[in-house]
């Protein structure tokens, strides 16, 4: 029965512990010309990874990165 409800946290979990991975490597590789504003870039990495530590609210960094920062950059066409 532990089983049965542990195993959906877990992956719930390493799914967001991945998202957060692969927002701190786009962030990484993408140039500073695709953030609001210059220092920004480095803010976003230390939050990110920061972010993995503390899980909810890595989430949050992580998802509003993306809404902020990739979402409008893959548009732009800066995948």
């Amino acid at each position: 029965m532990y089983f049965v409800v542990f195993l959906p946290m877990l992956l719930v979990a390493l799914a967001a512990l991945a998202f957060n991975i692969w927002m701190l490597v786009d962030a990484l590789g993408r140039s500073e010309d695709d953030f609001s504003s210059p220092g920004s870039r480095a803010w976003w990495i230390g939050g990110l990874a920061v972010g993995m530590l503390t899980s909810p609210i890595g989430l949050i960094v992580a998802i509003a990165y993306y809404a902020v920062v990739r979402g409008p950059a893959t548009r732009r066409g800066r995948a």
